[in-house]
Order: structure tokens, then sequence, then C-alpha cells
């Protein structure tokens, strides 16, 4: 059985904080598309960051379906963000899902 890790807990975390955020105390300050696309881009950071940490080279602790399902967290943070249809949500699903499964290859080319 795989437990999560402090890192990956506080990705989780943020990104669900964010989406919560967005979802729960709907407000003017998220009106502004200056702060949704911030909060849209700090979204996929986060989810750079996971995928590079978590890359299976480096430590293969982290199968694929944990990536999967944490790039599909993100899409749907996304989603609620920008406050989408239930269209919105399932496509943002689909893509951070895609994003988190072939993210290692692409994640390998982000320095930090």
């Amino acid at each position: 059985m795989m437990f999560m890790r402090w890192p990956e807990f506080a990705a989780a975390l943020l990104t669900s904080a964010i989406a919560l955020a967005f979802h729960v105390v709907p407000g003017a300050w998220c009106e502004s598309p200056n702060v949704r696309g911030i909060a849209a881009i700090f979204v996929f950071l986060v989810l750079v960051a996971y995928l590079v940490f978590v890359d299976d080279e480096q430590r293969p602790k982290v199968g694929a379906l944990h990536r999967i399902v944490f790039g599909a967290v993100c899409g749907v943070a996304i989603a609620t963000i920008y406050s989408s249809p239930s269209a919105g949500f399932a496509l943002g699903a689909l893509v951070g899902g895609i994003l988190g499964y072939i993210g290692i290859h692409w994640a390998k080319y982000v320095q930090f």
C-alpha cells in the first residue's frame, strides 16, 4: 500500500484550497480575469512541480495512476476557477489526466 508523502499532500492541499475558495466563497474578488488567470497558472505550475518531484527515473515510488488522478484533480480545479459547466469539468479532468499520464516525459524539460 502506498501512502502519500508530505510534498504530495501539500500539492493536493494547495490545489484543493484554490478550487474551494473559488467555489465556496465566490464574490467580486474572483470575477477579475487577472485573478482567475493567475490562479489557473498557479494550479498548472503546482501540477508541473508535482510531476517533476515524483519523476519515476529519480524515485520510482509513484505510479501512473497516481499522476493521472492528480492531473485530473488539477483539471477540475481549473474548471472550478473558471466556473465551467459540467462539460468543462469533464474536459478539465480528461486533459488533466492525460497531462498527468504523459507528464513525466514533458516535465523532464522543466529546469528548477
